[in-house]
């Protein structure tokens, strides 16, 4: 009965020719059309279809000359990945736009609420609305704002003027909180709106608070304000812009009366196939994405590297992140440098190249056996050169779900001439090394170590240990790397 009502009811609008959307299709329980007032009315088990959406509910009405269609009672709206439910409902096809009232949002892990909702093809605006990624029916945390934004085509979510609460306690004002979907597979987390803290050699204890701000998707950025005990008050500003999928760059500008200014701009075009690769982070179970080339452009005034007060303007990097000869992964770069260090007073123009080989050779019950060589050469404008030739095999093993251990070894085959920079030659030995590490996970906690020694002294060259608390939604983050005597804590949302 349903199906024959659907179709009776297409077959009696494109008759009449009041309806030109010929891909709408409305099922019911009962449908009744009213010629002179160009509407069409469904009641009881309302289902309307067209192209990329459906929606559901117990009463609708279409308006054949506007098309336009109007629920109330109650609706569920679903289009590509979100899924929109609430009072009422009024949507406009041929603009692709609507507004809701009464309004829950769920889109991938994230769930909002509001008011009232205007929203299109490329953006969801929420008035009077809260978020949250924890799906508890009393969530650990949520952010309210006076306005909320998704971009669902970006995975972008922006908060205005909002409040950060934890259970039910309000903790801090958010001006503008960014809040990014596609953060895990960028490799990257979602910090909550605390300060960092921590402590190292170079500021003694710190903490640093960043103030977002949006203009749009492809405009947005932070205000710094920080304290170091060795440095006094700092802060600074970052704008990041996208121009399009392959153009996207960075620009900063920071002070402190310690160090004065320094800054930078960086610019990146990346082309070539989307990889997955896992992170660089040895306890990172983050699995980021990037394309197989890049071209990198930067523009630096005296940032700080290695501790050291660099300026490279400017410098240019082509990269080869990831392929392939014959199942051997090949990666590589070659750059050209304008570089100043303002501690040893060297300016110097200098070109490099680096080319990484590496496979899996071994694969059984007691791990994988993972063998690399790396050759790096360096040319200085002061006619001096820096090659260095080196070789390495890494052991991992998955000894269940929870547990990881890793283990290296590398070795220098060749190493000749030095670099003129500090930076560049810090903490750098010619000892072959051995690493060890495991990571533990239990639920959304980790708890991992590493330690890298030098040989035959068995002298630590780096120890360093995290511990994260998984709460649900949300993890707190303490990392600890001993001999450099710095401690971070740090709140990112899962």
């Amino acid at each position: 009965m349903r199906k024959f009502l659907a179709v009776g009811c297409w077959l009696l609008m494109a008759g009449l020719g009041l309806a030109q959307e010929k891909d709408l299709v409305i099922n019911a329980a009962h449908i009744n059309y009213e010629q002179d007032q160009n509407i069409i009315e469904a009641m009881g088990s309302v289902e309307a279809v067209y192209k990329d959406f459906q929606v559901t509910g117990e009463h609708l009405i279409y308006y054949t000359d506007k098309k336009t269609i109007f629920l109330d009672g109650g609706f569920k709206f679903k289009y590509e990945d979100v899924t929109l439910s609430g009072k009422i409902l009024d949507y406009k096809i041929k603009e692709r736009e609507g507004r809701a009232e009464s309004v829950r949002v769920k889109y991938q892990n994230v769930g909002l609420t509001g008011g009232a909702l205007n929203f299109d093809a490329e953006k969801i605006d929420l008035l009077n609305a809260s978020f949250t990624t924890c799906d508890l029916i009393h969530p650990h945390y949520h952010i309210t704002g006076s306005e909320i934004i998704l971009y669902p085509r970006n995975g972008w979510l922006v908060t205005y003027w909002g409040v950060f609460w934890v259970d039910s306690v309000p903790t801090v004002p958010v001006p503008v909180y960014i809040y990014d979907v596609e953060a895990q597979r960028k490799g990257r987390v979602n910090v909550l709106p605390y300060p960092a803290i921590g402590t190292n050699d170079e500021d003694g204890m710190y903490a640093s608070e960043n103030f977002a701000w949006n203009i749009k998707r492809e405009l947005n950025g932070t205000i710094n304000v920080n304290y170091a005990a060795k440095k006094g008050w700092g802060g600074g500003a970052e704008a990041n812009y996208i121009y399009n999928d392959y153009n996207e760059g960075n620009v900063r500008f920071y002070g402190n009366p310690q160090d004065n200014f320094w800054g930078g701009l960086t610019h990146t075009y990346s082309f070539g196939e989307e990889i997955k690769a896992r992170s660089s982070e040895p306890w990172s179970l983050v699995m980021p994405f990037y394309r197989q080339f890049e071209l990198n452009t930067l523009l630096s005034y005296r940032e700080r590297i290695n501790y050291e007060r660099v300026s490279q303007l400017p410098s240019l990097t082509f990269n080869v992140r990831e392929g392939y000869i014959k199942n051997i992964k090949v990666s590589g770069s070659v750059s050209a440098a304008l570089i100043s260090e303002e501690s040893s007073g060297t300016s110097l123009f200098a070109g490099s190249g680096m080319v990484d080989l590496s496979t899996p050779v071994y694969k059984n019950s007691i791990g994988t056996f993972t063998p690399g060589i790396n050759l790096n050469e360096t040319y200085y404008g002061n006619k001096t050169s820096w090659t260095r030739l080196s070789g390495r095999i890494r052991w991992d093993k998955d000894w269940r779900d929870n547990f990881l251990t890793f283990a290296g070894y590398s070795h220098y085959f060749s190493l000749i001439g030095t670099s003129p920079y500090r930076y560049e030659l810090y903490r750098f030995q010619l000892w072959d090394t051995v690493n060890l590490g495991f990571l533990f996970s239990y639920n959304l906690s980790q708890f991992g170590a590493e330690a890298v020694y030098n040989l035959p002294a068995l002298n630590p060259q780096d120890i360093d240990l995290l511990f994260k608390i998984g709460i649900h939604c949300y993890n707190i983050a303490v990392t600890y790397r001993a001999l450099r005597n710095e401690f971070n804590l740090g709140v990112n949302l899962n």
